[in-house]
């Protein structure tokens, strides 16, 4: 039997089971994602963090993050929960730039209001990726901003913007409870996505703030997604819905967007909380 350390963190109710690769024997992550992030029989989560020594000099820590199904992915709300352990674990000073390895790049964050259990995190999310082979998507073009799709026999009108993972954004009045759990799954399995798309419905309140239901890919429903946040706020303000910077309502609460336009990266700010430590046991 084998005794694995780990800590439960959230940001805005997106929660996470985070082990450090360092004190940690596992050479199956995408196992162990599929069993601690099970409901009734693991801690559940919405997904693993995974902490590692960076492979770079000057970058403070490498972040990996499985879905509950086991598939590696890219994560805004992991990014700011790392981005605070690691700052505080590892002593570095708040408010200074510290830059984290991801599946998608290295990225900036800058750690606030910190102590041992919460934070204010604000990181980049790199620049946004527009074409569809970048999805990947089977449209056609240089972008989707504003394209039909059909699905469950209605039209809808998408946006497709990728933040290291690929986020179908859909804008208009929330839809209600059975077309939300009737479409939602469709659109991720639709067959224009190969890899399947994280379906984000955004509901415009201002000109400087949306309201998001989130269902994510490999995951289904959750409380919040910040690379989801940035795709939606990038996607209102390049048709006109928006303006930088975009508070993004969620479920789980508030994250307020910046970018500047093309060619710029986008950055998230919102709070990180570490919940509770246990202990995991794997038997041989």
């Amino acid at each position: 039997m084998t005794m694995i350390h780990f800590e439960k963190v959230e940001g805005l109710g997106n929660h996470f089971v985070l082990i450090d690769e360092t004190q940690a024997q596992c050479e199956d992550w995408p196992s162990l994602a599929r069993a601690v992030c099970a409901e009734g029989t693991g801690v559940g989560a919405d997904g693993l963090l995974v902490v590692a020594p960076p492979s770079d000099a000057g970058v403070l820590r490498a972040m990996r993050m499985y879905n509950p199904d086991g598939t590696e992915d890219m994560c805004g709300n992991g990014l700011r929960c790392i981005a605070h352990v690691a700052v505080a674990d590892y002593a570095e000073d708040a408010g200074r730039a510290v830059h984290i390895e991801t599946i998608a790049g290295t990225r900036e964050a800058r750690v606030w209001d910190a102590d041992s259990v919460e934070a204010t995190v604000r990181a980049s999310l790199g620049c946004p990726q527009l074409k569809p082979e970048a999805m990947p998507a089977s449209f056609p073009g240089e972008s989707v901003l504003g394209e039909d799709l059909g699905v469950g026999g209605r039209v809808l009108r998408v946006c497709l913007v990728s933040m290291g993972t690929p986020h179908c954004v859909i804008f208009g009045p929330h839809p209600t409870e059975a077309v939300f759990r009737e479409l939602s799954p469709m659109i991720e399995e639709h067959p224009r996505f190969p890899e399947r798309i994280s379906v984000m419905w955004a509901e415009e309140v201002s000109s400087h703030e949306l309201s998001l239901r989130i269902w994510e890919r490999a995951a289904g429903e959750t409380l919040a997604c910040g690379t989801g946040a940035a795709a939606s706020a990038v996607a209102g303000i390049l048709t006109g819905r928006v303006e930088s910077p975009v508070a993004v309502s969620m479920p789980g609460g508030a994250l307020t967007i910046e970018w500047l336009g093309t060619d710029a990266e986008v950055y998230q700010v919102g709070p990180s909380r570490r919940v509770y430590t246990g202990r995991w046991f794997v038997y041989d």
